[in-house]
């Protein structure tokens, strides 16, 4: 996608680079400049400047400088438009869309996107209630801790068939949208969802968006391991489980594994 340079320009007004830049760095202000450790090297001495007057970083040990584009680029790994769209929705401008894309599809994908922040919500609170006794015993028996329980967004869906289709329908989902989530299974004789009784992995996008869900069942059923089918958001071949927290190292290697 090509955005003008009009588009680029209201980006980087609209986006305060000190408070982006103190998302990520401790920051102490010195003069007018603030300072703090640069995220691109080890240092122990505070040698990266941000100026809020030019709307710049820079860093006096490794020479990494830029603007607010070029910080996310380089802090998140991602590609000149990601950065841009990603600051344009922390700043609430609308981009202008391809005009090939359809707007019903666009309205889709956005409902589904709600959809599976909704289902992730609900499967942590099943976890952490008396329902998900079972899914904490299983983490802790795995050696995870409540850190990494946190971090991931583990939940937990329980046995009950379609306590996930009960709450989207009170929150006002219909059922055409919800088939598209491939979240439930719709039968002759009802709606069905299609994980229960499973430890549950919510998997993001690079922008941290939910896309999908893995789960693992808890004792010997079949399959052991569940996945979200393919659908207007879930391309199993373009994602990767933390992906979205691995981009973020500041390691020079990465551990590759099977799953989640």
């Amino acid at each position: 996608m090509y955005y003008g340079e009009d588009i680029v320009e209201e980006v980087r007004q609209k986006t305060d680079i000190v408070d982006l830049v103190g998302q990520y760095v401790h920051l102490k202000k010195k003069g007018s400049s603030y300072f703090g450790l640069c995220p691109f090297h080890g240092e122990k001495t505070a040698s990266f400047s941000v100026s809020p007057g030019k709307q710049i970083f820079y860093c006096f040990g490794c020479g990494k400088a830029g603007d607010s584009i070029r910080f996310l680029m380089e802090y998140e790994n991602l590609s000149f438009v990601e950065a841009l769209e990603e600051l344009a929705e922390r700043a609430n401008i609308t981009l202008p869309k391809e005009e090939k894309r359809d707007k019903g599809e666009e309205d889709l994908r956005y409902k589904i996107l709600e959809i599976n922040k909704q289902a992730a919500l609900f499967y942590v609170k099943q976890l952490r209630s008396e329902k998900g006794k079972q899914g904490l015993a299983y983490c802790a028996k795995r050696k995870l801790s409540g850190e990494s329980i946190t971090h991931f967004g583990l939940g937990y869906a329980g046995k009950e068939r379609d306590s996930l289709y009960q709450y989207c329908k009170s929150l006002g989902f219909k059922d055409r949208v919800l088939q598209e989530s491939g979240l439930f299974s719709f039968k002759e004789n009802g709606v069905y969802d299609k994980f229960f009784n499973r430890l549950i992995f919510p998997i993001m996008d690079l922008h941290n968006r939910v896309i999908g869900f893995g789960g693992r069942v808890m004792g010997d059923g079949e399959p052991k391991y569940l996945n979200s089918p393919e659908t207007k958001l879930f391309d199993k071949s373009r994602n990767l489980f933390a992906l979205n927290f691995s981009r973020k190292s500041r390691a020079n290697y990465f551990i590759l594994c099977e799953g989640y």
